[in-house]
């Protein structure tokens, strides 16, 4: 989850009287940051991964299969290891920095240091991978089970974007919540039925995350996943999750409180043997027909996903490369989806965006009922194009066509200080949400050397991209190296290294071309949404209809600009593969920049998309360019054919 910080956290009713004050220091923070780096100019790309684990424990019978809650102790053991021979400080394919995540079994393994390089750096993804994996299991094993017969369960380590069977019984260890007695207080696990409090790390973010997001919302987490109508034979519902304009209250019919005291009396009446109470329990745990309830902000939070960080040239730069990420994003969610699995049901769905989105909801009833502004926390909220010049000018209201609230005071101040209207409408949107977490010790902080109230805000808001600033002064940064960055977040945990390792070659790739082709791939904001809407959903890849660019495919009527193949023009750039061209510069090759209208907007399936006619798709643009390169000396054989399996990976994905 990236930032954390420690202190004395307010409790939410305490918290509300400095909220203002926090969102004001954290824009001070991003101002101090902003003139820090505002003219930062980097040559070297820089880039890595953050990959999300879990830890699961096997036993003796088959259905001994659950998650090991023990990731803070596993991190005691890798902090030791990392002090070892086995460690090399300056190779990513034997080294790592190992973080928390929100719940306690989730460990998350980055690239430590950073790729750089030139194209040959694909070759060290797997590798570290693997590496990292390997330690997870050297440092976990020893904590597993040990069962009645003395043997001890095997651990395994998993990197699936959600665990089939949390939440059901048996799925973890404890297997049931703790008991809500005393009329239901607030229980530490948000009130869950189905989640014992220690799911949620240590670390006193997450619980204070938690809780703030149960105390400002008034009532318990709701997700409501699409039941699949082949599993139990339930009506069918619709499948397509909304996540931009809720259709419901946040407050169910059936009150936290409610549901708190039945299950009291449900576990008393169980425990004086007055009935078995398993009609009532079903009732419960599966409130409404032909959906799954998920009842903790730990669902969506607990799953995994593989993310891509690239290291821009300059602010220009990553806010044109976050644009065209964003539009691309929603398809890396279609290629890798991998949650069809809630609660030990089958969904209608195959990713983890519809649980995330309602489980991490923290708007109040009134907000969500007056639909304020769309502003959660996680993908319910639009996010904005944000790009300084280029196809964006003259176009903004066409392109940034949905609705998004901003924190006026923030917007106010960014604009006095110089920032642009497109970034300062970025940042104030983020400001809408309040912070979930404040600290007491950091209620004055000096604002020209720390970020933490900025990050306690943006850490916390789950977009498909990031645009991430540089560290403040004190901030982690070793040898200033770290400056404007775009992360894409949304593909999800793969099985296997080769997979994930796939994953993450195909963005480094796309990352570099985009920045030095120039590519122009603007859709309106609300045809990004609904592509990530149809993402989704079951089969997404094969099924769905996703909007895109036909002229930059080569399907147009003649209005747009050559669409030569990608690698004619890497023919004529001679600079190393470890720079990457800025904006203010010009442009290695402009035959990609693609007429500015949305005339040429069709619907496509994704194969088309990634692959398209003659090499003009996303994927054959990449895979062609990484040949090129070979044949220029830039890259070695080895690199480009192991890229090329990784895009027959997804060539073959598309194909079913």
């Amino acid at each position: 989850m990236g930032y954390l910080e420690e202190g004395t956290p307010l409790s939410w009713a305490e918290a509300q009287a400095h909220l203002e004050l926090a969102k004001a220091n954290g824009i001070e923070q991003f101002l101090s940051i902003f003139r820090d780096h505002e003219q930062r100019r980097d040559v070297e790309m820089l880039w890595g991964d953050e990959q999300e684990y879990l830890l699961v424990e096997v036993g003796p019978e088959p259905r001994d299969v659950r998650l090991l809650l023990r990731a803070d102790a596993v991190l005691e053991k890798l902090a030791e290891r990392t002090q070892s021979s086995g460690y090399d400080a300056n190779n990513p394919r034997r080294n790592a920095s190992w973080q928390p995540e929100m719940n306690n079994y989730m460990v998350e393994g980055v690239t430590k240091p950073p790729y750089s390089g030139g194209l040959d750096s694909i070759a060290d993804i797997e590798a570290s991978l693997a590496f990292r994996r390997r330690e997870l299991a050297k440092a976990a094993a020893e904590l597993t089970t040990v069962g009645k017969d003395g043997r001890r369960w095997q651990l395994a380590v998993w990197t699936f974007a959600a665990f089939p069977l949390l939440g059901d019984p048996g799925g973890q260890d404890p297997a049931a919540p703790t008991p809500l007695c005393g009329g239901g207080g607030l229980g530490s696990s948000g009130r869950s039925l189905f989640l014992p409090r220690e799911v949620i790390s240590p670390p006193i973010r997450y619980w204070s995350l938690s809780t703030g997001l149960l105390q400002r919302k008034g009532v318990k987490a709701v997700g409501l996943i699409p039941l699949a109508v082949d599993a139990d034979g339930t009506a069918e519902v619709d499948a397509a999750p909304n996540f931009a304009s809720p259709s419901r209250s946040s407050r169910s019919s059936w009150d936290a409180w409610d549901v708190a005291h039945a299950e009291n009396q449900l576990l008393l009446e169980e425990a004086r043997g007055v009935d078995d109470g398993s009609l009532r329990r079903d009732r419960l745990h599966n409130p409404v027909p032909g959906r799954i309830y998920l009842d903790s902000a730990s669902f969506g939070g607990g799953c995994c996903c593989t993310q891509v960080t690239f290291l821009c040239p300059s602010i220009s730069d990553a806010r044109y490369l976050y644009d065209q990420l964003l539009v691309i994003a929603p398809f890396f969610l279609a290629l890798t989806a991998s949650s069809p699995f809630w609660r030990g049901r089958v969904a209608a769905v195959d990713t983890r965006v519809a649980a995330f989105a309602e489980t991490c909801d923290d708007r109040t009833e009134e907000e969500t009922a007056a639909n304020i502004p769309r502003g959660s926390r996680a993908f319910t909220s639009p996010q904005l194009f944000i790009a300084e010049s280029g196809p964006l000018d003259g176009r903004e209201s066409e392109l940034n066509d949905v609705p998004a609230a901003l924190h006026c005071p923030s917007l106010e101040r960014l604009r006095s200080a110089g920032v642009d209207k497109r970034l300062a409408r970025h940042v104030a949107h983020l400001f809408v949400r309040d912070p979930m977490t404040v600290f007491k010790e950091s209620l004055f902080p000096n604002n020209e050397e720390v970020g933490h109230h900025f990050e306690n805000i943006h850490s916390t808001i789950w977009g498909t991209v990031r645009f991430k600033p540089p560290p403040a002064r004190e901030g982690c940064n070793p040898g200033g190296r770290i400056g404007w960055r775009v992360e894409l977040r949304t593909p999800e945990s793969q099985p296997t290294d080769f997979e994930n390792a796939a994953v993450i070659a195909v963005a480094r790739v796309l990352a570099e071309l985009i920045l030095r082709e120039r590519w122009d791939l603007y859709i309106p904001i609300s045809k990004v949404e609904e592509n990530l809407e149809r993402c989704s959903r079951v089969a997404a890849v094969e099924r769905q209809g996703l909007y895109f660019r036909g002229d930059f495919l080569g399907k147009t009527d003649g209005n747009s600009s050559n669409t030569n193949n990608s690698s004619s023009s890497s023919n004529n750039n001679n600079n190393n593969n470890s720079s990457i061209s800025s904006s203010n510069s010009s442009s290695n090759n402009n035959d990609n920049i693609n007429s500015n209208d949305n005339s040429n907007l069709v619907e496509l399936r994704l194969k088309d998309i990634l692959f398209g006619d003659s090499g003009r798709g996303i994927l054959a643009r990449c895979e062609s360019f990484v040949l090129a390169e070979k044949a220029l000396g830039r890259c070695s054989k080895s690199t480009a054919d192991r890229f090329t399996s990784y895009v027959e990976l997804f060539r073959r994905r598309c194909e079913g």
